[in-house]
C-alpha cells in the first residue's frame, strides 16, 4: 500500500510499517529531526528507510544567476530549498541521530531535459523564484539574465532540447534496530 501523508505527524500506530521511501521529500519540513523522529517511530524493529535528497542541482544554481540579475545583490536561499540537506554529511547526521542504524548512501546524477520551446525553458528554470520576480515586476530582467546565463548552466542536444546536466542526489537507505 502507498501512501502520502505529513511527515512530521504520521498517522499510523508505533512500529506498523515494513519500509518507507520518501524521495526528495526531507529537505522541505520544517523540523527535520521531527520528521526522522516520526518515521523511527512507525517502522517496525528492522524496517526501512528508503530517502534521496538532492547533493548538486545545477538548475538552482542557473536559477540563483537568474535573481542575483534580478536583486542586484547574491539572492537569500529560497524558503522552498532543494539544497536544505545537500551539507555533505547532514542529511546522515540527522539519520543517525534519530535512531537509525546501518546508513549507507550512494549518489547518482542524471540530466534535466528542459524541451525545445524556449517560453517552456525560461519558465521551468524560474519556476521557483516566478512569484518573486512577478512581485518584482523583473521579468524582463529575468529573461535577460536566463539568456546570459543559459549557455553556462545547460547544453543543447540534437534534437535541440536544453539539458541541465548536473543534478546529484543521494539515495540513503537506513534501518530501524531490532529490538534485542
Amino acid at each position: 500500500q502507498t501512501q502520502q501523508v505529513d511527515m512530521q505527524a504520521i498517522p499510523f500506530e508505533n512500529d506498523s510499517v515494513d519500509v518507507i521511501t520518501v524521495c526528495y521529500g526531507y529537505m522541505f519540513p520544517d523540523d527535520k529531526p521531527l520528521a526522522l523522529a516520526e518515521t523511527l517511530r512507525v517502522l517496525k524493529p528492522g524496517g526501512k528507510l528508503i530517502a534521496t535528497t538532492w547533493d548538486k542541482l545545477d538548475f538552482m544554481r542557473f536559477s540563483g544567476e537568474i535573481m542575483k540579475a534580478v536583486l542586484g545583490k547574491d539572492p537569500p536561499v529560497p524558503e522552498i530549498n532543494p539544497m536544505a540537506l545537500a551539507e555533505p554529511g547532514l542529511f546522515e547526521g540527522l539519520v543517525a541521530d534519530a535512531g537509525f542504524v546501518d546508513i549507507a548512501t550512494s549518489t547518482s546524477t542524471y540530466p534535466f531535459d528542459l524541451g525545445a520551446e524556449p517560453e517552456y525553458q525560461y519558465k521551468i528554470t524560474t519556476i521557483l523564484v516566478s512569484d518573486k520576480i512577478a512581485e518584482l515586476g523583473a521579468d524582463a530582467v529575468a529573461r535577460e539574465a536566463f539568456a546570459a546565463n543559459k549557455e553556462e548552466y545547460t547544453t543543447t542536444d540534437a534534437d535541440g532540447n536544453m539539458v541541465v546536466s548536473e543534478n546529484t542526489f543521494k539515495l540513503t537507505t537506513a534501518w530501524k534496530p531490532v529490538l534485542a
